[in-house]
């Protein structure tokens, strides 16, 4: 019979301690799993969607709030800028390429987003049916969109003003003349359409001298652009520069205080498991006294009774790690429900990191140092006098 066999056999002789060590370590390492996967996650996500935008110019206010809002599409913009404000600094030499955005309009939970088709070609996405659009009142669809409200091509819609169950445009209502491919960025949550469309449902017209944007996506050729043309669109009255790695960069920073608190909550939550697998396996032994002499007497040396009291600090730690892996997807998959549901934000599926998986063999070790003492202890008893006393 092996010690693995034997091993198992003894830890749910005692069901109560045994479970109680495993959701201890579940706890630690699930939370830590979790953070790790929160972590990874969302940078991934940061890199896929801020795409080739270098620069984004918009209106004075905060600005990590203008990058949220105009490349990430979660906030609310800080406001509208006039057209002609932006036009030189879009013409500056140093600027491979600009696309003007304009927000307004929803349909259903979904923005409409008025923008240029070379936006598309900055994160790669392809048309998988239809066309893109041209005229007024012509949309492509993102996939996320296409697949949640069911609109396929030639179906018409009118979008709702200023946010979710607002006054609806019915009299310009739109029409689907495409629908994207899947890119795994929050461009797949949005509705696409001209910046002409978004002025006309809301009465402006092209002639007017106030045509206004919510922002103005900038990719320079130049990598001293954004140095050079930062500061002089901060010193107009009415303009603001955000560079999106350098707000995604501070946000990380302000977020790694709070996760970093949270892992090494997550380490001492491990290290009381570990306490609690060492006691549990100090008394199962002592309680074993007898079995384990008798064991000895039929031949078993003290190196194979202390190799079957590592196998249960082993099992335990496995079944732990096991659990809060199990754990973690369970509350990730959660998270990620409500992000997509509320903000239309899929941070991906959390598939097991290489810094999770690494997570093992500390656990392993938690376990084999939990066992060691109880180990050692089996070793060196005296069989003799346990046999005698019975």
């Amino acid at each position: 019979m092996s010690a693995w066999y034997i091993a198992w056999r003894n830890l749910w002789q005692r069901p109560l301690s045994s479970a109680l060590s495993i959701l201890l370590i579940a706890l630690g390492a699930g939370l830590v799993s979790l953070l790790l996967t929160m972590r990874q996650n969302l940078d991934d996500h940061f890199e896929r969607n801020l795409g080739q935008v270098d620069m984004v110019i918009g209106a004075k206010g905060s600005a990590l709030q203008l990058i949220m809002s105009a490349v990430l599409h979660i906030d609310d913009p800080t406001g509208n800028i006039l057209l002609e404000d932006v036009q030189p600094f879009a013409r500056n030499p140093m600027v491979s390429e600009s696309i003007p955005i304009a927000y307004g309009d929803y349909y259903k939970s979904y923005r409409i987003l008025g923008t240029a088709a070379n936006h598309l070609s900055w994160y790669g996405i392809d048309i998988k049916e239809g066309r893109l659009w041209e005229g007024d009142f012509e949309v492509c669809l993102g996939s996320a969109v296409a697949r949640s409200t069911g609109l396929g091509l030639g179906d018409r819609f009118a979008g709702s003003h200023g946010s979710v169950g607002g006054h609806e445009h019915a009299d310009h209502p739109f029409t689907v003349v495409g629908i994207l491919e899947s890119s795994g960025t929050v461009l797949d949550q949005m509705i696409f359409c001209s910046t002409q469309s978004v002025w006309t449902v809301h009465g402006i017209h092209a002639s007017d001298s106030s045509l206004e944007i919510t922002a103005l996506l900038v990719r320079f050729s130049n990598p001293m652009g954004t140095l050079m043309l930062a500061g002089n669109i901060n010193q107009h009255p009415r303009l603001q520069a955000a560079v999106p790695a350098f707000e995604i960069s501070k946000l990380r920073q302000q977020m790694g205080t709070g996760t970093q608190t949270l892992q090494a909550l997550g380490w001492i939550l491990i290290l009381v498991a570990a306490a609690s697998v060492f006691a549990a396996i100090y008394q199962a032994m002592e309680d074993r006294r007898y079995e384990l002499a008798v064991l000895r007497a039929m031949g078993a040396g003290p190196r194979k009774l202390a190799w079957l009291l590592l196998c249960e600090g082993l099992l335990l730690s496995t079944l732990g790690a096991l659990a809060a892996f199990l754990l973690s997807r369970m509350v990730w998959a959660a998270l990620r429900w409500q992000l997509l549901d509320r903000m239309q934000q899929d941070l991906g599926p959390g598939h097991l990191s290489a810094q999770e998986l690494s997570l093992l063999p500390a656990l392993w070790l938690c376990g084999l140092l939990a066992a060691a003492w109880p180990a050692w202890k089996a070793m060196h008893f005296n069989a003799v006098k346990v046999l005698a006393k019975g």
